[in-house]
């Protein structure tokens, strides 16, 4: 465990776990349990959910959010980290898909995965998603940050954390600077990357029904997977922006598919953010 200045504690996956195991810190199970909108019933079954939420041994830092005044976990956020080898199990196929285009980075990380960020709906709206990003982006310098949402909120709080030295890909287009000249170029080595970085999930856990599905009609702007602590919803297009709404549109008309063939699975859109020093390498990989 390491402790910041201010009210984000860092942990390594076996020591969150083992004080899991423990009894210690509660708060964080119903976090997990209740955060991502489905309720997960069970003393045993919550307990097991957080330990999942949080066993990558040797792969990933957990940031935890402490309250100032009573010092409960109010937040937490997992970066499932892929180092820049060839045997790292997203990292290597990432590397190969940088050599390909021609892209030479040297840093120790080459990404870090969104494994999970939830925030005590207490305490929302007050900037502390954004801080945990903030955080762990400064703390493990990652050439890019890694994820997949639905969430209007999740999109604006990674926005917000990450555009002053990152651009956003959301929706297979560029979100955080609409207006840049090679923005074609960066969505598509960005979305590109998502896919080559879990080719094994999607060759070998993908659902066949969903795999011809997202193939025939919607391509690598939406894909979907199997969750358990998201629920099988349509997002409000009334909440968000309406430079947004042709994606969620695509999300929806996947989730409503997902749904009537009885397939279990989630509708989301990659959410990729490449380093503005990297980025600036790419314009060239697509002419």
């Amino acid at each position: 465990m390491k402790e910041s200045s201010s009210r984000i504690v860092t942990y390594e996956p076996n020591a969150l776990v083992s004080e899991i195991e423990s009894g210690y810190f509660p708060e964080l199970i119903r976090l997990v349990s209740e955060g991502y909108g489905k309720v997960i019933r069970g003393e045993k079954t919550r307990e097991k959910k957080t330990i999942q939420e949080f066993d990558y041994p040797g792969r990933a830092k957990i940031y935890l959010y402490k309250d100032g005044n009573t010092n409960d976990i109010i937040g937490y956020f997992t970066a499932i980290i892929w180092k820049n080898e060839d045997n790292d199990k997203r990292g290597g196929y990432l590397r190969s898909h940088f050599r390909e285009h021609k892209v030479k980075v040297n840093d120790r990380n080459l990404a870090f995965d969104v494994g999970g960020i939830v925030i005590d709906p207490r305490f929302r709206g007050q900037g502390i998603g954004p801080s945990l990003i903030r955080y762990a982006t400064d703390d493990i310098n990652p050439v890019m940050v890694v994820g997949q949402t639905k969430n209007p909120a999740a999109i604006f709080a990674r926005t917000k954390a990450l555009s002053d030295k990152y651009i956003l890909v959301w929706g297979g287009k560029v979100i955080s600077e609409p207006n840049l000249d090679f923005s074609d170029q960066v969505a598509q080595f960005a979305t590109e990357s998502f896919y080559k970085a879990r080719q094994i999930y999607y060759t070998k856990e993908l659902t066949k029904d969903a795999s011809e599905l997202l193939q025939s009609r919607y391509g690598k702007a939406v894909h979907a997977s199997p969750q358990e602590l998201v629920p099988f919803d349509k997002v409000d297009l009334s909440t968000v922006p309406y430079s947004l709404q042709p994606a969620f549109s695509e999300i929806n008309a996947v989730q409503d598919e997902l749904n009537a063939k009885n397939i279990k699975m989630v509708a989301w859109s990659p959410l990729v953010a490449v380093r503005k020093d990297v980025a600036a390498k790419i314009q060239n990989t697509y002419r």
